[in-house]
């Protein structure tokens, strides 16, 4: 990674995948073999989200095969479906465990939003990052506008 003239890197988080500096944050990530960059100026920087996403489709197909499996439960002939229904809805609940992410996503006026998943970060490590990315910004501000 190059720095801008003056610049100087504040903390790095993520593994290396997160940079702070005093000008800006920059998110490094490979994808399907080719290196890609996005870089955000920190008077830019308009807001931060703290999200919890899944695929809640994995989760209603899995309620779903429960429910055809109780239905199927008093079939004494045919319990073939009962569990095939129990098998299937069991392979979409951990379907459904496994979509769960912890996601940071930082947003910029007008651009593209820098959006990481959280790896190996307690929450005190990631309210700490988030702090410091903010008096980054307030110094980068005071710097520019001289206030």
């Amino acid at each position: 990674m190059y720095l801008l003239p003056n610049e100087q890197e504040l903390v790095s988080s993520n593994g290396d995948k997160i940079i702070l500096t005093d000008h800006r944050i920059i998110m490094n990530y490979r994808a399907w073999g080719k290196s890609q960059q996005i870089a955000i100026f920190l008077e830019d920087i308009s807001s931060f989200q703290n999200l919890y996403i899944n695929n809640l489709y994995y989760l209603g197909s899995a309620l779903l095969c429960l429910f055809v499996a109780i239905l199927n439960m008093n079939n004494f002939e045919t319990p073939a479906w009962m569990y095939f229904a129990l098998t299937i809805g069991t392979l979409f609940f951990l379907l459904w465990i496994s979509s769960r992410r912890h996601v940071i996503v930082i947003s910029s006026k007008g651009g593209n939003a820098l959006k990481f998943e959280v790896e190996g970060m307690t929450d005190e490590e990631l309210t700490e990052f988030v702090h410091k990315v903010q008096v980054a910004k307030q110094r980068r501000i005071k710097l520019l506008y001289k206030c």
